[in-house]
Formats: C-alpha cells, structure tokens, sequence
C-alpha cells in the first residue's frame, strides 16, 4: 500500500499480528486502506456530481458493508470494525456522503436540474428526491 521500500517492509512485519479485522494496533492496515478508498471515492462521485457538462453518472458507493470504519459518535473513521454497532455506523456514514453530495450539487446549482435515484442491494431501496 505504499510507495517507498522501508514502510512496505515494516507493514509485512505488522501483517503478522493482524488481521484485516483485528489489530494489536488499533486498526489494522486493511481499513486504514478502506479509510482512503471512501475518501477518494467520496471526492471523485462529488467531481461528477457537480459536473454540469455530464448528463448521467453512476456512482456506486460502498455503503454500509464491513468492514466498518466510522464512528458516528465521533465523526471520525476510528472504528476498528465492530460488527455489531458498525454497521448503525455504516448507515450514518451513508447518510453523511449522501448529504455531502446533495450540499455539493446545491452549491454548484445542479442540484434543481437533476434526477437522483439512490438504490440499495438490500431489501430497503430508497427512491430520493427529483
């Protein structure tokens, strides 16, 4: 996961007393890993959602599946992916990004000339707003 020859060795060290779910650490590198694939992915749906120029995006967000990373007591991405309280998180964290989308297309002025549809892979799809 990164670039320069020191820090890949002492993960593999690290690797060995954790699990992408459990770390002697804290985290575990795995979602550390998770931590950044949100934020791209979070900042890169945002760049297209405000795109005037793009008349139909797909974004596909990670949403409320492990391993869980957020805390919504916090606001911060310290969870060390609890099962049980996470995915409450997880949920939270959707509604969050769904909210930073929505303030982001409001600002740039998209927001009044599109369709959103937001669905989900569980049984509890959701239709938003026009």
């Amino acid at each position: 996961m990164r670039t320069s020859l020191p820090l890949p060795t002492l993960d593999q060290l690290r690797s060995l007393f954790e699990t992408p779910n459990f770390s002697v650490f804290g985290q575990s590198l795995c979602l550390r890993q998770q931590v950044q694939n949100y934020r791209d992915l979070t900042n890169r749906a945002i760049q297209l959602a405000v795109n005037p120029s793009i008349y139909l995006a797909f974004l596909h967000l990670h949403g409320p599946h492990p391993p869980h990373v957020f805390n919504r007591l916090t606001g911060g991405f310290t969870l060390s992916n609890s099962p049980i309280r996470g995915c409450t998180d997880s949920l939270a964290l959707t509604d969050r990004t769904l909210g930073e989308i929505r303030r982001a297309m409001e600002t740039t002025g998209v927001w009044d000339h599109s369709v959103v549809l937001v669905a989900s892979d569980h049984h509890s799809t959701i239709v938003a707003s026009v």
